[in-house]
């Protein structure tokens, strides 16, 4: 099932996407498209927010690339704090330049 979603880049609730590869070994996982820690500050309720089904190398590599542009500091805490709106948007624009229907998700968030 969950092979399927992957393969269709199915967007839907986080939660149902959740359950949806829950027993499959943490071979695919669901991915906020928006970042939990970024819908946590942005005061959003992360688990009905958008999120696509990735592989776990998939997963791993997105979170690497978000985790360049919007790095960490001091003890692991996320930097993203001292940016704007428009700066955490911009940097999901970079890392999602080639998922256009992702982008159209999380811009909504900054506007």
């Amino acid at each position: 099932m969950a092979f399927g979603l992957n393969e269709r880049g199915t967007i839907a609730p986080y939660d149902a996407l959740k359950k949806a590869t829950e027993g499959l070994n943490h071979q695919y996982q669901a991915h906020h498209i928006v970042e939990d820690k970024i819908l946590e500050h942005l005061r959003y309720p992360s688990d009905q927010c958008p999120a696509v089904v990735l592989t776990a190398k998939q997963h791993t590599e997105i979170t690497a690339a978000l985790n360049k542009v919007i790095p960490k500091g001091k003890y692991d805490a996320p930097r993203y704090d001292d940016m704007t709106e428009r700066q955490i948007l911009r940097a999901y624009q970079i890392v999602y330049k080639d998922h256009p229907e992702w982008l159209a998700v999380v811009e909504p968030y900054f506007k």
